[in-house]
């Protein structure tokens, strides 16, 4: 859960996102989480601490990586990123940033 002060970054750089990625994503973007089966995305941002981002990118996870959603399972979602399937819970999930390739 984000206290106050990473909400309002968070939801800062995210509305940010949306006014200057808007020609890019034609303002398609959203997190993982809600992503479509079987679709296939770019990561446009990860959000989160540092460690958590440091994290999603030592697993491929970066920006401009294409990803496609291929499963949830209670909670925990099986995506590819760069030829790999990798599981990720659902709030690692939500810090990924994605619009539609």
């Amino acid at each position: 859960m984000l206290d106050k002060s990473n909400r309002k970054i968070f939801l800062r750089s995210l509305s940010t996102l949306v006014v200057n990625s808007h020609k890019e994503t034609e303002g398609y973007i959203m997190p993982l989480n809600l992503a479509d089966f079987n679709t296939k995305y770019r990561i446009s941002k990860v959000c989160g601490q540092e460690k958590q981002r440091h994290y999603l990118e030592s697993l491929g996870f970066v920006a401009g990586s294409e990803i496609e959603l291929l499963s949830e399972i209670h909670g925990y979602y099986v995506v590819m990123v760069k030829g790999s399937k990798i599981g990720i819970e659902k709030s690692m999930a939500k810090k990924i940033i994605l619009y539609a390739a």
